[in-house]
């Protein structure tokens, strides 16, 4: 991966927390993870195969398969 693609990675995974756990909109999450609100939707698509909203209704307290588990390395 390029230096880019990895930060951008990372902070997908950071949003995914956010996201599980709740407490901010999804524009919110964008800016706490440095990334522009305009495009996070997309890029977090392209990495994940769905939205951040998808991604958040996803999520319940049974399910404890985590984002970077589906990641490949």
């Amino acid at each position: 991966f390029s230096p880019h693609r990895y930060l951008c990675r990372l902070r997908i995974r950071k949003a995914c927390a956010f996201l599980e756990n709740g407490g901010y909109g999804v524009g919110q999450i964008a800016t706490l993870t440095g990334m522009d609100p305009q495009n996070f939707a997309r890029l977090f698509k392209r990495e994940t195969g769905m939205t951040p909203l998808e991604y958040r209704s996803s999520r319940d307290t049974t399910k404890k398969r985590r984002f970077y588990h589906v990641l490949p390395d």
